[in-house]
């Protein structure tokens, strides 16, 4: 395992839940040494776990072992990033160069750049891969040259 990666909630819920790119996220988690998220796509993911149930899309059952899935993940794999200044910073300065970007991408974008910001800082690494299955966040993540192992579709 080696390298750094930031995950948003589009692509950290394709690893509990079916979707036709679920593989594709699953395979770009192996290899980093560390994965970071903010805190607020475990608050999005609970969200939307919360709604599948009540429509009805995941059973009782489902969500219980979903949720206890999700948990799991979280505590054991993710490492926590914070919203500071300088990542809503740069969250306003992406949403003012991507048109259409909305508001939760432009934050997870922010904390992403200044993720790698601070590890170049350390020393760390230079290269953050950026893990999305919304095709606008991704088109964003790589005109600011992050490395997207899950492409855009058409």
């Amino acid at each position: 395992m080696s390298g750094v990666a930031y995950l948003d909630t589009s692509a950290f819920l394709r690893l509990f839940l079916e979707e036709p790119d679920s593989e594709q996220v699953a395979k770009a988690v192996e290899d980093p040494a560390e994965i970071y998220a903010l805190r607020l796509v475990l608050t999005e993911a609970r969200v939307t776990l919360e709604r599948l149930r009540r429509e009805g899309r995941l059973s009782e059952e489902a969500f219980t072992r979903t949720m206890d899935a999700v948990e799991f993940y979280w505590e054991t794999q993710i490492q926590v990033v914070d919203l500071t200044e300088d990542a809503y910073l740069s969250a306003e300065w992406m949403a003012s160069t991507q048109p259409g970007l909305r508001t939760l991408d432009a934050l997870h974008l922010g904390a992403a750049r200044t993720l790698r910001k601070e590890l170049r800082k350390d020393l760390r690494t230079a290269a953050v891969a950026f893990i999305s299955c919304d095709n606008r966040q991704l088109q964003a993540a790589r005109t600011v040259q992050f490395n997207t192992p899950i492409a855009p579709t058409a």
